[in-house]
């Protein structure tokens, strides 16, 4: 989380983190007791997502902060359950007479 504060602006009246590997796998939990199993695994301790409020001037002022792992991290994650999803690579792909 360190890091992320650190990209934020220094001068802000607010800020707060978003921890979306948290929300995503509360979300596959529940799905999974709905019935409905994902194979979605992600690695431990992701950064979050940061938002910081504060002026510059006379305009407020809003910034977030994404980390690139957070987004290489769910995007792999995605893909990976997507592919397990559908029978692995090359699944589905008509073979040729």
């Amino acid at each position: 989380m360190k890091k992320v504060a650190a990209e934020l602006p220094k001068q802000r009246a607010a800020e707060f983190y978003i921890a979306l590997d948290n929300i995503a796998t509360a979300a596959v939990k529940m799905m999974k007791q709905q019935g409905f199993a994902i194979p979605f695994k992600l690695p431990p301790n992701l950064p979050p997502i940061g938002v910081s409020c504060g002026t510059d001037g006379s305009t407020a002022r809003i910034d977030m902060i994404i980390p690139t792992q957070l987004i290489q991290s769910m995007t792999a994650a995605g893909m990976q359950a997507f592919m397990q999803m559908n029978g692995g690579p090359g699944a589905g792909q008509g073979g040729g007479i």
